[in-house]
């Protein structure tokens, strides 16, 4: 079973698309932006992969995050 969750946009990033953009260029890790859904100030996260590759795939948002946010 998939769960989604919403989550804010960190500090140094104008909103949820510019997040996911930098994710995706920095980290090769899709994130849905959550202006699609009404959110801007959001973006969507999904956990419905097998633990190991979420672990992985929330450790590359964290260095995006470490290394761009609050800039």
């Amino acid at each position: 079973m998939a769960v989604n969750g919403f989550v804010s946009v960190p500090d140094g990033f104008d909103d949820g698309e510019s997040f996911c953009r930098t994710v995706v260029e920095e980290e090769s890790v899709v994130l849905a932006p959550g202006g699609l859904f009404g959110f801007p100030d959001r973006f969507r996260i999904g956990f419905g992969l097998p633990t190991e590759e979420l672990e992985e795939g929330l450790d590359r948002v964290s260095r995006v995050i470490e290394e761009t946010g609050g800039a």
